[in-house]
């Protein structure tokens, strides 16, 4: 018993374009996850850059910090330099959530497309 429905040029071509589509779309989701990926250490390196010229700030003031006052005034820009590091690293998580958010959304579009191309030939 053979079926002779898959030996048809229109389920041949249908099934050779759904290929090159599936293709292309795989491209399109690495291309994605490259981007995503590239965005995610563009922003985690903009926030270790802030927080190394915070680190260095507040070590040349301890350097320089030779009385009691001055110490005094350092402890307060610390614990003010822990804050707002702690402020930029919630910022840069809710930012990453934010793009990973948006790259699975391309994905899932992208899939969906996927299964609308497949579900024709399939019959």
């Amino acid at each position: 018993m053979s079926n002779t429905a898959f030996n048809t040029t229109a389920w041949t071509d249908a099934a050779a374009t759904a290929g090159r589509d599936l293709q292309a779309a795989a491209l399109k989701a690495q291309t994605l996850s490259f981007d995503t990926a590239s965005t995610l250490l563009g922003q985690h390196f903009d926030v270790l850059t802030k927080q190394a010229e915070s680190a260095i700030a507040l070590g040349r003031e301890a350097m320089a910090a030779r009385d009691l006052e001055s110490a005094s005034a350092l402890i307060g820009k610390s614990i003010a330099a822990a804050r707002t590091q702690a402020e930029l690293a919630l910022a840069h998580g809710r930012s990453v959530v934010a793009t990973l958010n948006r790259h699975t959304e391309s994905l899932q579009s992208l899939a969906e497309k996927q299964v609308a191309q497949v579900k024709p030939i399939k019959g």
